[in-house]
């Protein structure tokens, strides 16, 4: 892991979101959507598209990421997206940093001028419950078809265990730190915060960020999937910000989320000790998980942690 955390103990208020909004599992996949999940190649293998965006659901519903990886490594001979970022040590960070190339890791990462800020290196899938049902490679089958992730855009093949076809379907991902075209966020929630400093000689920073990405392929098509994280960084003679770690790390606050018509304050009543929080447009409600596109309108947030130097840094979204 880039940082070390702590089980995140949060609790989220739900109001019911209107039918308009939401997306019914069907019976099958009510029943257990975990164990129909199958591995192939090294690749997670589901049913259909609903049995693909109701197992995200379940993961966004346990909102620790720990939790969350532990309820996927029970597949063999399988390794996460997300897990394939945390495995990279801060050395290939720094000498990809210094390179400005990606190659080896295109499947995983990319550098990016995040809305005109200077360029760092990131995730191709900042959200976790989506990132863990995504291999190494960047890979998911879902019914018959692949697909393929990269950090802006999602390829599409059928599938069979013979053979792959070639990609017929492209669809485009959407990334921003924020999307004020969408909804008026606060002033301070309007850019990323960073609190940077020196220690020994390089530069360093801890940052508060929100993630939004907009997925179009099937499974997840008009999904806003947003992510609240705090990030130690740091980057050598001037060049690409990279993680990096620190013992210490937190992020508490609220989130203020609108499932038009239905505006609510989504509240975390004791999310420190956890640098990542999901705010979930999930509720659970009897037979199954219910989901809806719900838009992240404001957000009231502090991110902290002692930086190398050992003092305390904070950051407040």
């Amino acid at each position: 892991m880039k940082q070390f955390i702590i089980l995140m103990t949060a609790s989220l208020f739900f109001v019911a979101c209107n039918n308009q909004d939401i997306q019914k599992p069907s019976d099958a996949n009510q029943i257990s959507l975990m164990e129909n999940i199958k591995v192939e190649n090294g690749i997670l293998k589901f049913v259909d598209e609903d049995h693909f965006q109701l197992t995200i659901s379940k993961l966004s519903l346990m909102k620790d990421i720990e939790k969350m990886t532990g309820a996927i490594v029970e597949f063999e001979n399988y390794e996460s997206n997300y897990q394939a970022y945390d495995n990279i040590t801060e050395s290939q960070f720094s000498q990809i940093s210094k390179s400005n190339k990606t190659s080896g890791y295109e499947n995983i990462l990319n550098i990016q001028r995040v809305d005109g800020s200077e360029p760092q290196i990131v995730r191709n899938i900042t959200y976790a419950p989506l990132g863990l049902l995504i291999n190494k490679e960047g890979k998911v089958i879902i019914g018959n078809k692949i697909h393929q992730f990269f950090y802006d855009k999602v390829l599409v093949a059928s599938y069979a265990p013979t053979g792959i076809s070639s990609v017929n379907e492209t669809y485009p991902v959407e990334h921003k730190v924020v999307l004020k075209e969408l909804k008026n966020l606060k002033p301070s929630a309007e850019i990323k915060s960073c609190d940077q400093y020196r220690y020994s000689g390089n530069e360093r920073r801890l940052c508060g960020i929100i993630n939004y990405s907009l997925y179009y392929s099937p499974g997840i098509s008009g999904k806003t999937y947003t992510t609240f994280t705090t990030e130690h960084q740091t980057r050598t003679l001037g060049f690409i910000w990279y993680t990096s770690v620190i013992s210490t790390i937190s992020l508490s606050g609220t989130a203020y989320v609108d499932y038009s018509p239905v505006s609510i304050n989504m509240v975390t009543t004791n999310a420190s000790n956890t640098n990542y929080y999901v705010p979930s447009y999930c509720s659970p409600v009897p037979g199954g998980t219910y989901c809806s596109s719900g838009i992240v309108t404001g957000s009231s947030t502090t991110h902290k942690g002692i930086g190398l130097d050992g003092n305390w840094k904070q950051v407040n979204l």
